[in-house]
């Protein structure tokens, strides 16, 4: 099943929340965002995957910029390694999840990774 906005958007909030590190808070995390989309059967290591993939992208191709979602995983997965002392993951320095919004805009449907399970 692919991925859409709304859903990536839920998944980055989510995430940004609990700073999930355990298999059992993805799947604590999974379980809350089954409420929001029930249609959509995703388990704890598929939404630790599509996190994890949008957060490592770069930039598209011919521009030196970033989608406003991918930087916001960024910073959540630098607030993540900060709460594990750094052993997982790699942020971007200076980036927080504060200089963000919920609301990312549109989507590059031209990027295969948005649509990925």
């Amino acid at each position: 099943f692919n991925f859409h906005q709304k859903e990536i958007d839920c998944l980055l909030k989510l995430t940004n929340e609990m700073l999930p590190i355990s298999g059992k808070e993805w799947d604590e995390l999974a379980m809350r965002h089954h409420s929001f989309f029930p249609e959509h059967d995703r388990n704890g290591d598929s939404l630790k995957r599509k996190f994890y993939r949008i957060a490592k992208k770069g930039p598209p191709t011919g521009s030196p910029d970033r989608p406003d979602y991918v930087r916001y995983a960024k910073a959540i997965m630098n607030k993540i390694a900060i709460k594990t002392d750094g052993s997982t993951g790699s942020g971007v320095p200076g980036e927080t999840s504060e200089n963000f919004d919920s609301e990312f805009g549109d989507v590059d449907d031209d990027n295969e990774d948005e649509n990925e399970e």
